[in-house]
């Protein structure tokens, strides 16, 4: 017996020793795989963010090729036909600027270098004979070619790279240059927009190696040489500067890291140099969540391990004893294992048991990740010491005592800083075997405070304006409806002002959008301090349009409140060049007040919205910049 007893229990080491082995060579081949997924995934994000900038990039430099050739072929026309107009030069330099928005600089100058005309009129006249980009243009010798510079440190004190043309006489003889400067911040603008991670490092450098523009800055001096032997810029330049993608150590971060870099030299735009783009990202971030899953798949396989050593040798120990005390050994074995499932399957979650008057018999140690306490400190004591609400007790005691269970109930506990807890509690009786009579409680509950809190956030971003952070039309909508039954309940006026800015649509036009919505976040932000009573709402009711709702507020103190807004608006003093009203820019106002009584029920509000929309077309209709509105009598 006791020979085929060990026989048995070598085939059960053996089979489980071979399917750890195997299922540890299967976490093994699926991490490999995952690692090379998780590589794989970063170099095909690295080059589509290479690309996206790449093409942008391909763009801006065939654009400003072809605005320099139109400048040069304005230039020729006006010649051909009349003495060249300087004042019509300028303005086309500030058109192309204009149009163009990584132009900073454009200047025409003759032969000697001397600037003739300049979206930049303090630059006219000015010897830029000495500059790389003027002696690259006229040393060049290739008509219709674009030349660009390395960075330099420009007239206004700015780190800039030039783009260059030289001017042909109709003998071919050398008449002078055109040139534009690349504004750097508008580099900037466009790397640190494909950046998904802080980690990210990017640089544009200028295909001999002076580097241009890092995001973020300062990790590489602008104007730094980076073709050195040996580096990857180097390696990439020899490689003819078709993309190169390398793993391996930055030597301006000292990281390994992942590294993206293309080469921008787009055919059309004839450049005698180009660019070098650059992605760095660290390998270390990159494989971060590749670690941690190898950390809990190994973890796992250890403790499958554990589990399989403690259950075999349980498993025989019952073997054993089953040949003396099979019945006895049997109940005590089923036992354990019934509680030691229990236990291993809500490990993460709070499992505990009570007397019948609440009294914590036993809880399981994760009470303290969650609540802050150590299991000795709160055995003997009743549960409702860590309810925020002692009436829960109740509410959970009733329920029971009706179903003889309770099921997903929403209950907030107490953490041991003061912090309130959201759990989800299931719980139900416990009942002697023997007698039936109820014992106890076992209970368990999950903690989901961090899923309440991003409900909560969500709930919140749904009613706030995105471009202003003030409420936007659906919570006025709300509130209005709530503040009408309120004033009608409470027999207190409810008023309202509509709130339009002047000229807002010439203001967008003449200054830009980025103008517009710096503009409605000052405008609201400034409306938003002046109003400092808690019931007041500030909504974005659409556009430029904005609506404040003033509970239990007459006529006057609207016209009072109205009158506040448009001073407060006005001592912004935020330029506004096209407004027939003031040379900054100005709102007009509208109010009405809703009594108590006057209007059925179903038609207030409404009524309301409608009478501070005429009020506010009187304003606008009056030559803006006030404020209309009923006065009480």
């Amino acid at each position: 017996m006791a020979s085929y007893i060990d026989k048995k229990y070598f085939i059960h080491w053996t089979l489980a020793l071979t399917l750890f082995v195997a299922l540890g060579m299967l976490v093994v081949v699926d991490g490999y795989l995952a690692y090379r997924r998780t590589l794989a995934t970063e170099q095909h994000h690295l080059q589509t963010q290479a690309g996206v900038i790449k093409d942008n990039l391909n763009r801006q430099l065939v654009a400003t090729f072809r605005s320099l050739q139109d400048i040069l072929n304005d230039i020729q026309l006006e010649k051909r036909t009349q003495p060249t107009d300087l004042f019509f030069l300028t303005h086309r330099l500030i058109a192309v600027e204009t149009a163009i928005p990584g132009i900073r600089t454009l200047i025409i100058l003759n032969k000697k270098g001397l600037a003739l005309a300049s979206n930049r009129q303090e630059l006219v006249g000015k010897d830029f004979s000495h500059r790389d980009y003027f002696q690259r243009a006229i040393a060049g010798g290739r008509p219709g070619a674009l030349y660009l510079t390395p960075p330099f440190l420009s007239i206004l004190n700015v780190h800039v790279m030039s783009l260059s043309m030289t001017m042909y006489g109709p003998g071919g003889e050398i008449e002078g240059v055109v040139t534009a400067s690349l504004d750097p911040e508008y580099f900037r603008t466009m790397l640190d927009s494909i950046r998904y991670a802080d980690d990210m490092w990017l640089f544009v450098a200028h295909e001999d190696g002076e580097m241009f523009m890092t995001v973020p800055e300062k990790r590489v001096p602008t104007g730094k040489y980076m073709d050195i032997q040996g580096t990857l810029f180097r390696q990439h330049n020899e490689n003819g500067g078709r993309e190169t993608i390398k793993i391996g150590k930055c030597p301006q971060t000292g990281a390994n890291s992942m590294v993206v870099l293309k080469s921008i030299h787009p055919l059309e735009a004839q450049l005698d140099k180009g660019l070098v783009l650059s992605i760095h990202r660290p390998l270390q971030r990159i494989l971060a969540g590749w670690h941690w899953d190898m950390i809990i798949r190994l973890s796992g396989l250890l403790i499958t391990l554990i589990i399989t050593v403690v259950f075999l040798r349980a498993y025989h120990q019952r073997d054993r004893l089953a040949v003396e005390q099979e019945i006895l050994a049997q109940g005590i074995l089923l036992e354990n294992e019934r509680k030691y499932r229990g236990i291993f399957e809500q490990v993460q979650d709070v499992v505990y048991q009570t007397d019948t008057s609440g009294i914590l018999l036993d809880i399981s140690p994760s009470v303290q990740n969650h609540l802050g306490y150590a299991r000795e400190e709160i055995l003997g004591t009743s549960y409702v010491k860590l309810l925020v609400d002692p009436d829960d007790k109740i509410v959970v005691e009733q329920k029971m005592d009706k179903q003889g269970y309770i099921k997903d109930y929403e209950i907030v506990f107490k953490h041991k800083n003061g912090m309130q807890v959201t759990a989800v509690l299931n719980a139900h009786f416990i009942f002697d075997p023997a007698t039936g009579a109820k014992t106890g409680m076992d209970g368990i509950w999950h903690n989901i405070t961090e899923r309440k809190r991003k409900e909560n956030l969500l709930t919140s971003l749904a009613f706030v304006d995105t471009l202003t952070q003030i409420a936007n039309r659906r919570r006025f909508d709300e509130e209005l409806v709530v503040e009408t039954s309120r004033g009608q309940r409470e027999k207190t006026p409810l008023s309202l002002v509509m709130v339009d800015v002047d000229h807002f649509k010439t203001f967008n036009d003449h200054y830009g959008h980025p103008a517009g919505d710096l503009c409605l976040q000052s405008i609201a932000k400034a409306m938003a301090q002046e109003l400092t009573r808690p019931g007041d709402l500030l909504a974005r009711y659409g556009g430029e349009e904005f609506v404040v709702l003033l509970p239990n507020t007459g006529a006057n103190g609207a016209r009072h409140v109205a009158e506040r807004l448009r001073e407060r608006v006005a001592a912004l003093r935020i330029p506004h060049a096209c407004s027939s009203v003031a040379p900054q820019v100005t709102i007009s106002l509208g109010h009405a007040t809703l009594q108590p009584n006057e209007i059925p029920e179903a038609r207030k509000s409404l009524f309301l919205v409608q009478e501070a929309d005429a009020m506010l077309y009187e304003a606008k209709g009056s030559g803006r910049n006030r404020v209309c509105g009923q006065r009480e009598t």
